[in-house]
């Protein structure tokens, strides 16, 4: 890839709400780094994770009513340690408990709201993944 990926993709793989929102940022410019689809089988996956996770500018981070996944959050966790930034976004309505977990990232950190997925709220979602680059693309003008 020409450029570093623009988000890498945390979730919870049993969350069904993730792979539009993946696809939405992509058609707004948002270039992504996602394991379903980024990963090969027979791959180490440790290993492409934590290279990705190191080269991306910002991690995306969804949470949703299937609360954390097994290395969802160590890898939240990872990456704000790290100094990484971090973009919470909401999917679902999660256990207290999960809000409160991975440093309490979801009370600390503005989340963008994706559990009712609008245009607007994506538009929202990719502009801040790609912050000053600003190239998120939103659909065309109405007439």
């Amino acid at each position: 890839m020409d450029r570093p990926i623009d988000a890498f993709i945390l979730f919870n793989d049993r969350e069904t709400a993730v792979v539009p929102a993946v696809d939405a940022l992509e058609r707004r410019g948002v270039t992504t780094h996602f394991a379903p689809r980024d990963i090969e089988p027979g791959q180490n996956l440790a290993e492409i994770e934590e290279r990705e996770l190191n080269e991306a500018r910002t991690v995306v981070v969804f949470l949703g009513t299937q609360g954390w996944g097994p290395s969802h959050q160590l890898f939240a966790q990872q990456a704000h340690k790290s100094g990484k930034r971090t973009i919470p976004v909401l999917i679902g309505n999660p256990p207290d408990r999960d809000l409160d977990a991975a440093d309490s990232l979801f009370r600390r950190v503005m989340y963008v709201d994706l559990r009712e997925s609008t245009p607007s709220a994506l538009d929202r979602l990719a502009q801040a993944i790609l912050g000053e680059r600003g190239e998120a693309q939103g659909p065309p003008p109405q007439r």
